[in-house]
């Protein structure tokens, strides 16, 4: 196996470790020690889900608008900063593993399938809340990763 080889075997690695890590944060919410707490979240959802309520909100900006009046408060602040931190190395590591997605079009139509696999399973699973304002936040963190590494090989190739 040449150099070139191993090191694209090792960003694929990188790559699908941060989904598994994505999944397990994001959609399940796991920390390490939290198995009651996602238990507990999973019977909530999923009682109201039966009383006809629905883990599900497609109003853009519906759940962004009040964090942000309310930015200070530490849920505020960690779901919108959290949303928007989160998916920069998607946005920069799908360019650098996957060489036919190197365009911006092409890399944020691969994170979008990323993110929307993750709501569309939050919702499912009742582990969580299928959020659009999630969609954006995550989809504007991935275009500021794919900004990065169109910098970083900019200033690589020229």
């Amino acid at each position: 196996m040449n150099h070139i080889d191993r090191k694209n075997r090792i960003l694929k690695v990188i790559f699908w470790s941060y989904i598994f890590f994505l999944f397990l944060v994001v959609a399940v919410k796991f920390t390490g020690n939290n198995i009651d707490n996602i238990i507990a979240r999973w019977n909530i959802i999923s009682s109201g889900r039966e009383a006809g309520e629905r883990n599900l909100n497609l109003i853009p900006f519906s759940t962004i608008r009040p964090y942000l009046k309310h930015f200070s408060r530490s849920y505020a602040y960690t779901n919108i900063v959290g949303n928007l931190i989160v998916f920069i190395p998607i946005g920069y590591l799908v360019p650098v593993v996957y060489q036919k997605r190197k365009t911006f079009f092409k890399a944020m139509s691969t994170c979008f399938l990323i993110i929307i696999s993750i709501e569309v399973f939050q919702y499912v699973t009742c582990l969580g809340f299928c959020d659009i304002d999630d969609v954006i936040l995550n989809m504007l963190s991935s275009a500021i990763g794919h900004i990065v590494y169109r910098s970083i090989h900019k200033q690589k190739d020229g």
